[in-house]
């Protein structure tokens, strides 16, 4: 029964050494790629792959050291078994990439384009890496125009979908006028496009006063609608949803409180190109809608 349990105990050891060697070599290997050492990384990685040969991970690297020694078709076929293999979308796209550069360097242009068309289809983002000098020779061809285009979409989708771009009329530096024959400029506007163009985000600044508010405006993809989410200095939050639109004009819809009031409220955008204005006009309902009275009535003029 002893030697039974010191034969396991044993095995349990060797396995445990050969455990520790593998991470060691993992080490010298990664620390030899950062350190730009691509013939020393080559060889870690060849041993780790020699011990586990379906390490997708280390089959990668093996495959870049190689590529940067330009041994390309070592790399090629590293990378091309890599790609074939049913991987996370991001990773595949990775290596698809690295081997379109291959295919590149090796003037394949044919099979180059195709692959990048291919990893732009499956949502790649990779159109600044495209500016590496492998791929000089191939920016003047339609298709890898193509694959670039894509990638930039994927990178940027609300830049290329017109359900994002309803609210871009409202976008500018805005004087805003009040009274009669609206002449009596009272705050400043500003309003840009944010993030990648998903966002429509405004400051609003009362002249004379320390008020301010801002809001974020946004296509909403559940509700298939847009949403204004305003907050001002005084505390007036509202969530505005649109409730109708046409070209160059839109009407936000909330539901508030004051005290221990329910308020309606109506905020209708509109936008003249003729003489590059905008009217906002808020109107506020305290019996559920049924009759509805002016709060806020200006006109915007672009700021010179």
């Amino acid at each position: 029964m002893k030697k039974a349990i010191l034969i396991v105990a044993f095995a349990c050891c060797i396995c445990g050494l050969k455990l520790y060697a593998q991470d060691n070599v993992k080490t010298l290997a990664f620390n030899a790629y950062n350190n730009n050492n691509w013939t020393e990384a080559e060889k870690y990685f060849q041993q780790i792959i020699k011990n586990s040969p379906t390490d997708t991970f280390a089959i990668y690297y093996y495959a870049m050291t190689q590529l940067k020694l330009k041994k390309y078709a070592d790399a090629q076929q590293n990378f091309r078994n890599i790609y074939a293999l049913n991987l996370q979308p991001d990773f595949k796209n990775e290596s698809g990439f690295e081997l379109a550069k291959i295919y590149a360097a090796t003037n394949d242009r044919d099979k180059c384009i195709q692959l990048l068309n291919e990893i732009a289809a499956n949502g790649a983002t990779f159109a600044q890496r495209l500016n590496d000098t492998i791929f000089s020779a191939l920016r003047t061809v339609q298709n890898f125009k193509n694959a670039e285009e894509k990638f930039k979409e994927n990178a940027t989708p609300c830049l290329y979908d017109d359900r994002y771009k309803k609210l871009d009329f409202f976008v500018g530096t805005w004087d805003v006028y009040i009274g009669e024959n609206y002449t009596d400029k009272v705050a400043v506007d500003t309003v840009s496009k944010f993030y990648g163009g998903c966002s429509v985000d405004e400051k609003f600044k009362w002249i004379g006063s320390d008020y301010i508010g801002e809001s974020i405006s946004f296509f909403d993809n559940t509700s298939q609608r847009f949403r204004m989410c305003w907050a001002g200095k005084s505390g007036d939050v509202r969530n505005f949803e649109e409730i109708s639109s046409a070209q160059d004009s839109i009407v936000f819809f909330a539901v508030t409180t004051y005290g221990k009031n329910l308020i309606h409220r109506k905020l209708a955008i509109t936008y003249n190109p003729a003489d590059e204005t905008l009217h906002e006009h808020i109107e506020n309902s305290y019996d559920l809608g049924k009759t509805w009275q002016p709060d806020f009535d200006a006109l915007f003029k672009k700021a010179k």
